[in-house]
């Protein structure tokens, strides 16, 4: 479980089809480098495990049912892609429950200088409401208004700084996990 407040970013240094999935190399931060084998985290949005530790690096194995929900197979070398570790509970929650699972792959329609209108596929309408909360490539947004079919999010300068929003453009494909709690209720 994650809370949608990114830590850091890595950057992508290989990625190797595999017979079933793929192996993802990230070249990440220092404080990512202590983290065991079968430790999660977040990778845009997408809950990994470590199962690979190198110089400098991290490893994972993506599933062929990840790569299908994801769009962790169409990244490029050298990509930066947001981290978040696990939350540990002992204190606040920052941003809001996240699991990790993405929901669709949408596109960026627009991008101004307060926010972006992203595309909500009909299915997932129903759990996506104004003042509630999804994550976009992992990273915890406040919708603030519903359009048919999309929605438009805030990002605020850090948010922008610290994360790989500030890279998107309209076109951008990122992965979208909806409001748990709406998911939950509706069912």
């Amino acid at each position: 479980m994650f809370s949608g407040i990114v830590d850091a970013q890595g950057r992508l240094q290989s990625f190797q089809k595999k017979s079933k999935g793929a192996r993802l190399c990230l070249r990440v931060p220092a404080d990512y480098r202590r983290l065991k084998k079968g430790s999660s985290v977040a990778v845009d949005g997408v809950c990994l495990t470590v199962v690979a530790r190198g110089k400098g690096t991290l490893s994972f194995d993506v599933v062929s049912e990840t790569l299908k929900r994801t769009r962790l197979g169409g990244l490029k070398a050298g990509e930066k892609l947001n981290l978040e570790q696990p939350l540990r509970w002992k204190g606040r929650i920052h941003g809001h429950l996240v699991q990790g699972h993405v929901d669709a792959v949408v596109t960026v329609l627009k991008r101004t200088s307060g926010g972006f209108r992203v595309s909500c596929p009909r299915k997932l309408r129903r759990w996506v409401a104004p003042k509630g909360s999804v994550a976009l490539n992992g990273v915890s947004l406040t919708v603030g208004r519903l359009s048919a079919g999309s929605f438009w999010v805030h990002g605020i300068p850090h948010t922008l700084r610290h994360t790989n929003l500030g890279s998107w453009k309209s076109g951008s494909l990122v992965h979208l996990e909806t409001d748990l709690w709406l998911k939950a209720r509706f069912r």
